[in-house]
């Protein structure tokens, strides 16, 4: 059975929203966030044109209902009767040729983006609408969706409004940007014949959409501070350059203010009478070196003017200063007060997780440790983000059985009588070859230990021998063990590291929603169920397995593309831990 468009703008157009949704949640991935972004192309019938649906949308017949858009061809007409371009008059002809059309594409995507407003507020989403273009009859608007509930994690900019035209205006975020960029080549893409015909959609990598994401948002403190003046908007590419740069074999440590010289914000220990200019990265990277914890670069008009710091009075929502932390070689991030907005490791942008890390790591050791109290778990993490400083390796080693493991390896390091572990005292015993053994109390009971166990399938010749060592020792344990690894390369890992719970309602709404699907609207429960294959379990397997059996007998319409995943096996791994 041929699927039937009631809808219908364009034989390709469920590829095209398919392929859109799946591009978002890539990039979305790339910068550090599982998010999934829901995608509803709105086609506008052009004018003059009857017989056809005044309004079409895809998917159809699914959580948009049409009648959202009942007024939408009223709307169009009266704002491009009222479109300000009407009132604009170009000195060159093709210019004045091409202004109809424009106005056109431009009044649709204004009226798809009014028509959802009351459907955001009652959904607590928030709509993106891309540029309107002409897909056979329709002008057709890509819209991303995005859940209000990202922006409370991850809050954007409350931009003023300065007065220059070309001034970034509203709320703005690295999620802004990234959506930005996909609805603006969405948009390209509906220019070309059959879009969406090509399943993979043709787009540029995700990391390379990611990458000038960061480049657009980084324009932001680029207008608000004139950190480059008028001459570059390269801001992203000139962080990355001075990050990269070593000076005497040393990182380049410390942080750079973008704000005006003359800023009422800034308080200068030094003055350069001659500012150093950024676009001459191994200067700028040798003046980087004066920059301490409690100093930074002050930096406008793409010249370094001097050291100081941001006043402690100065409230950050004036968005008119920005710090830029080096953290390490090729690592920094961007901060307005205490806030970050992102961060980059080998020019790759990612949204700042430190909060979520931090709970996942309490989440995993009290899951891990049945005794462990909330107190012990924060404390054990104060000393997991000390281990991510240390200059050396060493190896912290979590363990219900710390005491007996202690006499049971006296041989093989050194017992100590149980003291609390605190930082200073990490500090000091972390130089010494060997693991530390604490208690999930964060008690300590030996330093220097050379650890034994089996070698396990998880270990790999590829990682080094500590890391190695924390798989032997950990995976044969008797009981719940936890080993905080930090390699002479600066990695930092943990064994293990549980996977985070998932909802055991949403789990089942979504295989109840899988049981139904059709040929047709199978893709998107299939990938999500897929995704989290570690979590399926037998009777969930069951259920899976026979909807992949029903839908893999159905017949095939010629050129029809079918793709099913392999067969679910239950998780061996998973227990009620891993379910909220």
């Amino acid at each position: 059975m041929k699927k039937l468009i009631k809808l219908f703008m364009w034989g390709y157009q469920a590829h095209f929203a398919h392929s859109l949704e799946y591009q978002a949640k890539k990039v979305f991935a790339e910068m550090g966030i599982d998010l999934e972004p829901d995608v509803v192309l709105v086609g506008l019938l052009k004018p003059n044109l009857k017989e056809k649906h005044p309004v079409c949308i895809e998917p159809e017949e699914k959580k948009w209902p049409l009648d959202i858009f009942s007024n939408l061809p009223t709307r169009f007409r009266e704002i491009e009767a009222t479109h300000p371009l009407q009132n604009m008059f170009y000195g060159d002809a093709p210019s004045m040729t091409d202004k109809p059309e424009n106005m056109r594409r431009s009044s649709a995507s204004m009226a798809v983006r009014e028509a959802l407003g009351s459907f955001d507020q009652s959904n607590n989403v928030r709509s993106f609408c891309g540029s309107a273009r002409p897909v056979e009859d329709y002008y057709v608007v890509p819209v991303l969706q995005i859940p209000n509930a990202v922006f409370q994690k991850f809050p954007p900019l409350l931009l003023p409004d300065t007065g220059r035209d070309f001034t970034p205006k509203g709320e703005q975020s690295l999620i802004h940007s990234a959506v930005g960029v996909l609805l603006d080549e969405a948009s390209e893409y509906l220019l070309l014949p059959d879009p969406g015909r090509n399943l993979t959609f043709d787009m540029r990598a995700a990391s390379d959409i990611a990458r000038e994401a960061a480049e657009r948002f980084l324009r932001i403190p680029d207008f608000l501070t004139g950190a480059l003046g008028y001459s570059a908007t390269d801001l992203f590419q000139r962080l990355n350059i001075l990050s990269s740069l070593f000076y005497e074999g040393r990182e380049g440590l410390g942080s750079l203010i973008l704000a005006k010289p003359d800023s009422t914000c800034l308080e200068y220990a030094v003055r350069f009478r001659t500012p150093v200019p950024l676009s001459e990265p191994r200067w700028a990277r040798k003046i980087l070196q004066m920059a301490s914890e409690r100093f930074a670069l002050i930096c406008s008009d793409g010249k370094i003017h001097g050291v100081g710091n941001i006043a402690d009075t100065h409230p950050p929502e004036q968005l008119d200063a920005f710090t830029v932390n080096f953290l390490d070689h090729y690592q920094w991030e961007l901060r307005v007060g205490p806030q970050v907005l992102m961060y980059s490791r080998f020019r790759e942008p990612k949204l700042p997780q430190a909060s979520t890390e931090r709970v996942q790591f309490i989440s995993n050791y009290l899951r891990l440790f049945k005794s462990a109290s909330a107190t012990d778990a924060n404390n054990v993490w104060t000393l997991f983000e000390s281990c991510m400083s240390l200059e050396h390796g060493t190896m912290l080693v979590v363990s219900e059985d710390a005491e007996t493991e202690a006499d049971r390896l006296k041989d093989q390091g050194t017992p100590v009588e149980p003291v609390l572990m605190t930082l200073d005292l990490l500090h000091r015993v972390s130089g010494i070859d060997g693991s530390i053994i604490l208690d999930p109390a964060g008690r300590c009971f030996a330093i220097g230990v050379i650890l034994d166990g089996t070698a396990t399938e998880d270990c790999s010749p590829a990682r080094g021998s500590r890391y190695n060592s924390a798989l032997r020792y950990v995976g044969v344990a008797p009981v719940p063990r936890m080993a905080i690894v930090v390699s002479e390369d600066k990695t930092v890992d943990l064994v293990p590291f549980l996977r985070p719970p998932i909802s055991r309602q949403e789990l089942d709404a979504r295989i109840q929603s899988f049981e139904k699907a059709s040929t047709e609207d199978y893709h998107a429960d299939q990938n999500w169920l897929h995704e989290r294959r570690f979590y399926i379990r037998e009777p969930e397997a069951y259920r899976i397995n026979a909807v992949l059996d029903r839908l893999s007998k159905v017949p095939r319409e010629v050129g029809e593309i079918r793709y099913l995943v392999a067969r679910f096996e239950p998780s061996r791994e998973v227990d009620d831990s891993y379910y909220s």
